[in-house]
């Protein structure tokens, strides 16, 4: 009786497959990042030529032309707008300290109703912030437009 001889079993690394599915997530998380531009609430700012900085110290209020309101990216009704403005100035204080600076931003869509923009601002100014920023965006360069 005779057996077949065995040949010595050689390990080998096919690596055309990995590179296959690494080169797939690559594009795959190049795509998916690319497309976040700014996550949350939709709002059309209106056109401004000054841009300012964003620090901690902010106080951010985001108004939409449906009539939402956010304070520090929490939904808030117009009516709460004032308790939730001093809730997150109490906040800001207690991680910053009581002398900290703090600035209200004002994110309204261009459609929102000035009378809720000058409340949101009347509510800050009580709980004792003086400095106001407005949020716009960038505006486009005249394209032959006369």
């Amino acid at each position: 009786m005779r057996f077949a001889e065995q040949r010595p079993l050689r390990a080998e690394l096919n690596v055309t497959q990995l590179i296959d599915v690494v080169l797939l997530l690559l594009f795959f998380f190049m795509l998916s990042t690319s497309f976040v531009m700014q996550p949350g609430i939709a709002i059309d700012l209106p056109e401004g030529t000054t841009q300012g900085h964003r620090t901690k110290q902010d106080l951010q209020v985001l108004m939409t032309a449906a009539g939402d309101v956010y304070v520090q990216e929490r939904r808030v009704s117009i009516a709460g707008v004032d308790a939730a403005i001093a809730a997150a100035i109490e906040k800001i204080r207690a991680a910053g300290g009581a002398d900290t600076q703090i600035v209200l931003v004002v994110k309204a869509d261009k459609n929102v109703k000035h009378g809720d923009v000058v409340s949101v601002m009347d509510s800050a100014r009580g709980r004792g912030i003086e400095q106001l920023t407005i949020a716009t965006r960038p505006a486009e360069q005249d394209k032959g437009r006369r």
